[in-house]
């Protein structure tokens, strides 16, 4: 280091080892909003300092941070400081953090406090705006590398259908072993649909289930369940005839110059207009809509437990559900 120069060179690192936290707690307590019971600090900073620029990296390592209560004060932080803690402790207790800051000596408000102060403040934003990008960070991003960057935050499902998607079991799989080293954070899922993608769907299902329907009465008494039967081109093509064959009798002419010559046959409506007469039919309304959402959230739980092994009690369904997307969205606390 050469503090005398005209042009401040600095290369600066320090370490400390198990630093006792709870010696803090006086700074804690008028940040944070809460003083440190319990916990040890190892610190491992560098700082470089040359041609005015300021380059630093700390290495925080927090072990067993624990706090007590919460104490109100002027200068308390209104930032999640609990959540955003409780996002970085791992199983073990543990807080690795790795903090770089950087700027210009030359800024007349620079100050390597604030500069610090700054990260970590953004650090407790990130766990208020975006705290999946957070968790994963937190276990190293392997957690959400098989979304391939895709947001962790919701489950895309397919249009009138609770099955979840390849792209979604993926997006559950990151999210639980995230969250298996996070103990203290909970899941909730808000199911929700779309009107219009889910409800064209919701009625094809239930048109194909009519058609069905049609056939097993055709199969005697041995029949299996409408789900399980299976409809060819042919078979579907006759009996979506005759579904609209008993909906949609043959309107007469509006003339007489618009009747049939004897002999020539009325002229038939395609596939396409059969189904959608009897699609415009089908009724869809908002209780449709939201079992489907249900349904939709029960698959997802049901995964994080069953496949994603984690406890029953730190997954819950909202109660209440969105009509903006067919999808489910995931928020922690």
């Amino acid at each position: 280091m050469n503090p005398l120069s005209g042009d401040l060179f600095a290369d600066i690192a320090a370490k400390g080892k198990d630093i006792e936290l709870p010696k803090l707690s006086a700074y804690s307590l008028r940040y944070a909003g809460y003083g440190i019971t319990k916990g040890r600090l190892t610190l491992d900073v560098k700082y470089h300092v040359e041609h005015g620029k300021l380059e630093g990296r700390n290495r925080i390592f927090l072990d067993q941070l624990t706090f007590g209560e919460h104490v109100d004060g002027p200068d308390v932080t209104k930032l999640p400081v609990l959540f955003a803690v409780n996002l970085l402790k791992n199983s073990k207790g543990e807080i690795d953090l790795e903090l770089p800051i950087s700027g210009s000596l030359d800024d007349p408000q620079f100050e390597v406090g604030a500069l610090v102060a700054q990260v970590v403040s953004n650090l407790f934003k990130k766990a208020l705006t975006n705290p999946f990008s957070l968790l994963t960070a937190a276990v190293g991003g392997s957690a959400g590398a098989a979304t391939g960057g895709d947001d962790l935050a919701f489950v895309d499902f397919d249009p009138g259908s609770d099955e979840i998607p390849a792209p979604g079991v993926k997006k559950l799989d990151a999210v639980a072993k995230a969250l298996l080293d996070r103990p203290a954070i909970r899941i909730e899922i808000v199911p929700g649909w779309d009107p219009a993608k889910d409800g064209e769907a919701l009625k094809r299902t239930a048109l194909l289930g009519r058609l069905k329907e049609a056939k097993r009465a055709t199969l005697g008494k041995d029949a299996p369940p409408a789900q399980a039967i299976a409809l060819d081109p042919a078979e579907y093509a006759r009996f979506l005839k005759g579904a609209y064959g008993q909906v949609a009798p043959p309107a007469p002419p509006k003339d007489e110059a618009a009747k049939p010559s004897k002999g020539a046959a009325a002229q038939e409506p395609s596939r396409d207009e059969m189904e959608a007469f009897l699609l415009e039919r089908i009724p869809v309304g908002e209780e449709d809509f939201r079992a489907l959402a249900a349904r939709r959230a029960e698959r997802v739980k049901g995964y994080l437990i069953a496949q994603g092994h984690l406890p029953a009690e730190r997954v819950r369904v909202a109660g209440t559900a969105s009509a903006k997307a067919g999808r489910v969205d995931l928020a922690l606390d």
